[in-house]
């Protein structure tokens, strides 16, 4: 995984480039700082996501949801919808139906989804300590561009404070 960028201005620009682009509220106020921001998919590297479609998302490109559903199907998760992925707004309520247990209690595994703007914001949580947790996620700009990151929301913050997260069930491995 890469890190920030190390020049302080393409830090500043990075980080600009997050908050405006990505649904999820990003601001100083938030206790959210980015690790990671890249216009290609270099933060997320390790996951294997390059922008491709999973269960009926759109794509090719960069997108929340086809992020979110990749990292799942990647875990053995079944798809849980009867369609294609909801918007990330949606994802809540569609996980209840599904059975899908959402609370406020973040898990390394879990979906973090915010119900903000027109289509909502989704991420996958990677760490989770008693002060912070980390997630990576992916976000659509437009329909050519958009970023890939890793944040660390602090459990005081905005961001941790208006999240749920979906917990879907693992496919139990054949013996």
């Amino acid at each position: 995984m890469h890190r920030v960028p190390r020049t302080v201005v393409g830090v500043v620009a990075a980080v600009a480039l997050l908050s405006v682009s990505s649904p999820a509220p990003a601001s100083a106020s938030s206790s959210s700082r980015a690790l990671c921001t890249s216009k290609s998919f270099s933060c997320l590297t390790g996951s294997g996501f390059h922008g491709q479609s999973a269960w009926g998302s759109w794509g090719p490109g960069h997108n929340c949801v086809s992020y979110a559903a990749y990292r799942l199907k990647k875990n053995g998760v079944l798809d849980p919808w009867s369609s294609a992925a909801p918007d990330a707004s949606k994802w809540d309520e569609e996980a209840r139906s599904a059975g899908v247990r959402v609370d406020h209690v973040p898990a390394v595994g879990a979906i973090a989804q915010w119900d903000v703007g027109t289509y909502g914001h989704i991420a996958y949580v990677e760490r989770v300590t008693a002060q912070y947790i980390d997630i990576s996620e992916d976000s659509y700009i437009n329909d050519s561009s958009g970023v890939s990151s890793v944040r660390r929301l602090s459990r005081t913050g905005r961001d941790f404070a208006t999240a749920d997260f979906l917990h879907f069930h693992v496919k139990p491995a054949h013996r």
